[in-house]
């Protein structure tokens, strides 16, 4: 035996070479140069099995595609196939990647296991892979000769058909690293494997011909054709072989530490937790962020609440502090909303001392709020509905109509600031923190409210004249909280206004969570108002809960801007309105407007806004031409709130309903 230094096979010198073998007929014609290159690479000892210095060439579509002639009516139908399969490939990918790969907040240790068993099975079932690697590390040239194609069609051919195993294992992965339960996915990875092996159940139905004794003829040619072996480029043939499996278990390595790290846990909600049973609990409202540097409780990331909630005790009249945190309880098998009361209220938020000591902070006790009973590593699937809330003689009852829970979690720039026009260009996407970025000094949890209003004018109503009295810019107006650096001053996510009267009266609205209130600073004997500095330092980590004056509806809007208001009548009998504040009474005889008119903010019907400022049709005035002068009594000017999403009007009446 010899080896040709200018062949890639091996020259094997035999007296009686097999009956197959030298009954082969070239692809291409009876030429000799043809006929003198397969007579020299099937030359075999009768001891040896051919199939150790032969290969075949791969019973599929792209076997196929590779002997046909692509002016032929067989090829294109062959391709056809091909064609689909690749549409399907991407089709799915496309819906698997929408948002880009987002795996499950955690598994467990039998999902774990059947990921890598998947994985397993995915790279060791390519055949597509091997097949494919197999043609390209072989000298194109010779191949292509062999063949009687041109070396192009060869290439392209075998590329096509190493980018489909590629794409398929590629899909197999996305799979395995999204699901979070084994049923679902070893039935995608079924799914995925029969679209990966579509190019071979054609070239089986070929071979039985369902499509006709042309693609039959041609099926058995490929079964009959054998290539030589050759020891060249095994190095580059291994390469092709266990870099696509290496790299996809490296993948997945690297995706299930960013998911111990938390990666894949959504890092802020904002719950919202209506007052219908307590008034308290509405007070746990608001931003609850991932304590990602705290211990896990029961292998599941916890959430605290981004402010301490200060309050009188029933008993004994005083301050009592405590901190709202959503966890998984083990006893119960579900995630739950509860409190402790910490140590030291002056910790940072986020601070992990206190929660990972069992003896301050238990995730059974104390419990608000509980989903039902699950298995999952994340609640964001869990539909607020599904909750139940804890009464005050400790039963469990369906959660509140109002209560909700938004995920902060945002993946593209689309995720963030759904305008009024339908566009979305509100604020973009931090892809680091998952959280929007605001543009135009929008704000909210996913930039969906308009720029807060500089100033808010109280607007009074006469029940005696119906007329609403004219706008006095210095007595009846509410400024907005800022900040000391300038920027607007934000309480779950609602902008603070605060308006001062002559006397030092200071009156503050704010949203304490599922409604607007307006509380009265500073308290009995003193005259002195407080400056934004500490109104901003009162609020920033805390929530005190006093006895606010007036209440609005419980609402989700990002204004009080056009809102009715109450004041409570009674705290000992309750009404649907005031929920667990009391018994509203009528309501009052005033509301607050923003000055400014924009697209959301409009002058109703009886005004055209030019400039920010309308311009009110005759026998209408005000700042926003809600004043008829003189009054016509079959006419109401209507009034536009910003609620986010919709242009939404409510209309005052002249007898001062709505």
């Amino acid at each position: 035996m010899k080896k040709h230094q200018d062949q890639d096979f091996i020259d094997l010198t035999v007296e009686d070479p097999p009956r197959s073998y030298q009954n082969m007929k070239p692809l291409n014609g009876n030429s000799a140069e043809d006929q003198r290159l397969v007579t020299q690479e099937t030359k075999t000892p009768d001891s040896y099995d051919d199939t150790e210095h032969y290969f075949t060439l791969p019973e599929d579509t792209y076997g196929l595609l590779l002997l046909l002639d692509v002016k032929s009516i067989l090829f294109w139908k062959a391709f056809l196939v091909t064609i689909f399969q690749i549409a399907l490939i991407i089709l799915i990918s496309m819906d698997l990647l929408v948002d880009g790969i987002n795996p499950p907040a955690g598994v467990n240790t039998a999902v774990l296991s059947a990921q890598i068993m998947a994985l397993l099975i995915g790279v060791v079932s390519q055949n597509d892979i091997a097949s494919a690697a197999e043609l390209l590390v072989y000298k194109r040239k010779n191949l292509a000769k062999y063949l009687g194609k041109s070396p192009f069609h060869v290439l392209i051919i075998n590329l096509l058909h190493f980018l489909v195993g590629v794409g398929s294992l590629f899909i197999v992965f996305v799979i395995v690293v999204q699901s979070e339960e084994i049923v679902d996915l070893f039935a995608n990875f079924a799914a995925m494997e029969f679209i990966a092996n579509i190019d071979e159940l054609f070239f089986t139905l070929a071979n039985l011909s369902y499509f006709g004794n042309d693609l039959y003829e041609k099926t058995e040619q490929v079964k009959d054709t054998k290539i030589p072996k050759t020891k060249q480029k095994l190095f580059i043939k291994r390469l092709f072989l266990v870099t696509p499996g290496v790299i996809v278990f490296a993948l997945w390595i690297r995706v299930k530490y960013q998911e111990h790290r938390g990666k894949f846990v959504t890092p802020v909600y904002t719950v919202s937790i209506p007052d219908e049973y307590d008034k308290y609990d509405s007070y746990f409202s608001g931003r609850y962020s991932l304590l990602k540097n705290c211990k896990r409780k029961n292998e599941r990331f916890l959430y605290g609440q981004d402010k301490i909630v200060k309050y009188k005790n029933g008993t004994d009249e005083k301050f009592e502090f405590r901190r709202g945190v959503i966890a998984y309880c083990e006893r119960s098998s579900s995630w739950v909303m509860n409190s402790y009361t910490p140590i030291n209220p002056n910790l940072p938020i986020g601070s992990c001392a206190e929660i990972n000591n069992k003896e301050i902070y238990d995730t059974c006790e104390r419990v608000h709020l509980q989903s039902p009973s699950t298995k999952k590593y994340d609640f964001v699937g869990i539909s607020p509905p599904e909750w139940k809330m804890k009464t005050s003689n400790g039963r469990f009852v369906p959660a509140p109509r109002l209560f909700d829970y938004i995920s902060n979690r945002c993946n593209v720039d689309k995720d963030c600031g759904l305008l009024d026009d339908g566009s979305r260009n509100g604020g973009t996407c931090d892809t680091e923190t998952h959280t929007c970025i605001c543009k135009d000094g929008r704000f909210g949890e996913s930039c969906e409210h308009p720029r807060p209003c500089e100033v808010l004018h109280v607007v009074y109503f006469d029940v005696e004249t119906l007329q609403y009295e004219r706008e006095n810019n210095k007595k009846n107006t509410a400024a907005l909280v800022r900040t000391m650096e300038g920027k607007p001053f934000f309480v779950n996510y609602r902008p603070i206004y605060s308006q001062i009267y002559e006397n030092g009266e200071q009156f503050i609205f704010i949203y304490q969570g599922v409604r607007y209130i307006q509380y009265r600073y500073p308290f009995e004997g003193s005259n002195t108002a407080f400056t934004n500095e500490q109104i901003v330092s009162r609020f920033k980590n805390k929530t005190d809960i006093l006895t606010p004056l007036f209440f609005s509806k419980q609402t989700d809007i990002g204004s009080p801007e056009g809102l009715d208001w109450y004041e409570v009548v009674s705290t000992s009998l309750h009404n649907e309105i005031g929920g667990g504040f009391g018994t509203f009474g009528p309501k009052k005889d005033w509301k607050v407007i923003c000055p400014v008119c924009d697209n959301i903010n409009t002058c109703g019907d009886d005004g055209t806004c030019v400039n920010k400022s309308c311009k009110c049709n005759k026998e209408w005035s005000g700042s926003r031409c809600q004043i008829n002068d003189p009054p016509i009594l079959t006419l109401s000017p209507t009034f536009y709130t910003s609620s986010p999403g919709a242009n939404k009007t409510q209309t005052q009446n002249k007898n001062g309903t709505v």
